[in-house]
């Protein structure tokens, strides 16, 4: 099995992006994603394990100062069965998107 990881830390918060290969190539290619964030009252952390992802978008026009407070987040299932998590921050005038798609 090979395995790419791309990762950004900032003080216990991490997003990971995984993609793992099998068969005898690593042809056979697989996405996921994680996120650890901290929680409201900064007294535990907050992690979002997404195994199996079949789209993605991370999107942010200035993450200077990191991405925010959680404003909402919020569950769909699409007609083929995947579950779409929607998640937004805010600071100040800017905001932060994590969308996925998964089973």
């Amino acid at each position: 099995m090979q395995t790419t990881t791309a990762r950004l830390t900032t003080a216990g918060e991490s997003l990971t992006i995984e993609e793992h290969g099998a068969g005898a190539r690593g042809e056979n290619r697989a996405c996921a994603i994680r996120v650890v964030l901290l929680a409201a009252y900064h007294d535990c952390l907050i992690e979002l394990t997404y195994p199996k992802v079949y789209s993605s978008n991370l999107g942010s026009r200035d993450s200077a100062t990191g991405a925010g407070d959680w404003r909402y987040d919020e569950f769909r299932v699409t007609d083929d069965g995947r579950v779409i998590h929607e998640i937004e921050w805010a600071s100040g005038t800017e905001t932060a998107c994590l969308s996925t798609a998964c089973r």
